[in-house]
């Protein structure tokens, strides 16, 4: 596991500086046109039944190394490999390239398209028209039409959970959030981050920022090395890649962390006292199964909202060479009942308007 999240560090930091172009994996698609390819399957979302042989490409904002966002879509495309589907990917997609991206993969014959970037939407609506055979996922998307779904996260929940951590750790009640972009998903997981830290600490003060980027580690690093020097003993990020720049400030200023990502809590050996996964995949699969089985909804219908008690959020994972702060088990314990509260609806993140 140490060699594969080193593996996944070396990647993420390696193609984070690429990251504002638009990076190509060995599975990106060749140019296309706007004619659905001859021969191209009947639409998917008539529900067939079977995923055999069924065609699934997803347009990623970022490297699936990122332990964060896209690793977690990247998983979801394995479940659906799983049950027979054949899957391709492109990383680093910029946002200027989405809709292109788009065209070529409905124009290959592309059953299902997922698109886990909300940027530039309306232009891949109007292009999904183009290709009714082929169903449309978009990530915290605003449309749904008859070939366009949005999937829905909670990440406030995500949220909530890091900021219980931080909130029971912190000595100086003063916690810093480092966001990556700052819009919706972004700012309602840092909602929920100042919930779940005030659910446990009233009287702690939360300090948020955003850095403009998902990708820029060295600026999160840099926002997170401020933030400790103002004060803050905990800082806490979400930013896809560029997260690690946070966990990195902490290790270097012995202050303090909680990773939002799959094995980022290596990274801080011993000030990153526990990471909290967010599994999109559940989604992604979930998804999925519902134009296989016929049963996604049609418009007008009821989108359903992913969330922490749709396995969205994992329990945390505590790191054992954590030495920078205590982290006990009687507050390992009080993160377990919130953890439970929340998923139980006992207690819900409110969003603001």
């Amino acid at each position: 596991m140490k060699k594969l999240v080193s593996l996944l560090l070396s990647l993420s930091l390696a193609l984070g500086l690429a990251a504002c172009g638009n990076g190509n994996s060995a599975n990106s698609p060749a140019t296309g046109t706007d004619t659905p390819a001859p021969g191209s399957s009947a639409p998917a979302q008539t529900g067939s039944g079977s995923a055999e042989g069924v065609k699934v490409a997803m347009s990623m904002s970022g490297p699936i190394s990122d332990m964060s966002w896209n690793y977690t879509g990247y998983m979801g495309l394995k479940l659906m490999e799983e049950e027979g589907a054949e899957i391709t990917y492109q990383e680093n997609v910029d946002p200027a390239s989405i809709v292109e991206t788009f065209r070529t993969y409905a124009s290959e014959g592309y059953d299902m398209v997922y698109i886990n970037d909300d940027s530039n939407q309306e232009d891949v609506v109007t292009a999904a028209a183009d290709f009714p055979n082929t169903q449309v996922f978009i990530c915290n998307g605003a449309n749904h039409t008859d070939n366009v779904y949005p999937i829905y996260f909670a990440d406030e929940d995500h949220g909530f959970i890091m900021g219980l951590i931080a909130g029971l750790l912190t000595k100086t009640d003063k916690i810093g959030f480092v966001g990556g972009l700052e819009f919706t998903p972004i700012i309602h997981c840092a909602q929920g981050f100042e919930q779940g830290v005030k659910y446990v600490n009233p009287d702690a003060e939360v300090v948020i920022t955003y850095i403009g980027s998902m990708t820029d580690v060295a600026a999160a690093k840099e926002t997170a090395a401020a933030m400790f020097q103002s004060g803050c003993d905990v800082v806490v990020p979400n930013a896809d890649a560029a997260s690690l720049g946070v966990i990195e400030a902490g290790e270097e200023a012995g202050g303090m962390t909680v990773a939002c990502g799959e094995g980022m809590e290596s990274v801080g050996p011993t000030t990153c006292a526990a990471g909290v996964r967010m599994d999109t995949s559940v989604g992604y699969k979930a998804a999925f199964d519902q134009v296989i089985s016929g049963t996604l909804p049609k418009v007008g219908e009821a989108v359903q909202k992913f969330g922490i008690a749709d396995g969205l959020v994992l329990e945390p994972t505590y790191n054992d060479g954590f030495t920078a702060g205590e982290l006990t088990d009687e507050m390992k314990a009080a993160i377990q009942a919130g953890y439970d509260a929340l998923k139980s609806g006992e207690v819900s993140v409110q969003l603001a308007d």
